[in-house]
């Protein structure tokens, strides 16, 4: 009896030591609405679930949350239903890898109570707004899993036009939406970028019927941008065999030396000089491709195959690359 009981105050100390002291900051323009929102974590898997997260608590007062949560990675959404709105926040750097006294900003947007709505359409469609006015030009991603951790290639995409509107058809199955509108295509957001990740997820398509849809967009603040600082930043040259640069290609950083499937990171694509960054959560050693093109298996001469680097953790991170690939 005395070995169970050592067995079980072992394990709740240990369990204990592996908490992390975690506040979230809520920000809305009307403070009286910042009491009880229910603040929530996923742990990260390729697939979340709404109705079933991992730990929640809810804000005071002023709008803090504080929770103990085991170290990991997490999705980070909140939310209050109301009579006549619904408030929905999510942490705009997805998933996030939670640190001891981690302090986290959320920003509370405005949905409209219906914001989705079945349909006889086999298809998501709908509108999507920045404080009531239309967005167009904006990235409607569908992801039919997390394991991208929303980077990357999409599943299927459009854009809104000039109205806002969108739609893509789909089969059976489980999709999660995102949008975006940003200054640079790839790359973590940055302060002005409009992002958006729909508050029902995932979106479930049956046989028959689709959905309507209401999109609101945040607008990336500091505050979130601030945590930019915390990922890692690698940087440099792609050049071709004739020591020029090239421009518009992507560099791509897979954790696994088969350098198969979706890669873990994708940079933007190089500018006129040959520059390029990528932004990593990690230090370590990856395994760093040059491609002409995203999506479909590449050509032979689209690819090349730079090598294993070992990215380091605050420190200059700088690689020079030289392809084989002609001007």
């Amino acid at each position: 009896m005395k070995k169970l009981f050592f067995l079980f105050f072992a394990f709740f100390l240990n369990s204990q030591a592996s908490a992390i002291s975690v506040k979230v900051q809520l920000h809305y323009e009307n403070k009286n609405f910042l009491k009880n929102i229910d603040v929530c974590f996923w742990e990260k898997k390729a697939f979340i679930f709404k109705e079933n997260p991992s730990y929640c608590t809810k804000s005071n007062e002023i709008g803090v949350a504080e929770i103990d949560i085991p170290e990991g990675e997490y999705y980070v959404f909140s939310e209050k239903k109301m009579v006549d709105k619904y408030l929905f926040g999510f942490f705009g750097l997805n998933p996030l890898k939670a640190t001891k006294n981690m302090v986290l900003n959320v920003n509370l947007i405005d949905y409209p109570t219906n914001f989705i709505k079945k349909i006889k359409d086999s298809a998501i469609r709908g509108r999507v707004f920045y404080r009531g006015k239309p967005v167009n030009d904006a990235d409607v991603f569908l992801y039919v899993d997390l394991s991208t951790e929303l980077k990357g290639p999409p599943f299927l995409s459009t854009k809104t036009d000039i109205n806002g509107n969108f739609r893509i058809i789909l089969e059976e199955g489980s999709y999660y939406l995102f949008v975006k509108k940003k200054k640079e295509y790839f790359g973590p957001p940055k302060a002005g970028d409009l992002v958006s990740f729909f508050p029902f997820f995932p979106v479930i398509m049956k046989e028959k019927g689709g959905y309507e849809v209401h999109v609101e967009m945040m607008k990336v603040s500091e505050r979130i941008t601030e945590s930019l600082n915390k990922l890692i930043k690698v940087y440099g040259t792609v050049k071709d065999k004739n020591n020029s640069a090239i421009e518009g290609v992507y560099v791509v950083a897979y954790d696994k030396p088969e350098i198969l499937g979706k890669p873990k990171y994708i940079s933007s694509p190089s500018d006129k000089r040959g520059k390029f960054t990528i932004y990593l959560k990690d230090a370590g050693k990856y395994h760093i491709v040059v491609r002409k093109t995203l999506g479909d298996t590449p050509d032979i001469g689209d690819i090349f195959v730079y090598g294993e680097v070992n990215i380091v953790e605050d420190n200059e991170n700088e690689i020079e690359i030289i392809t084989d690939f002609n001007s």
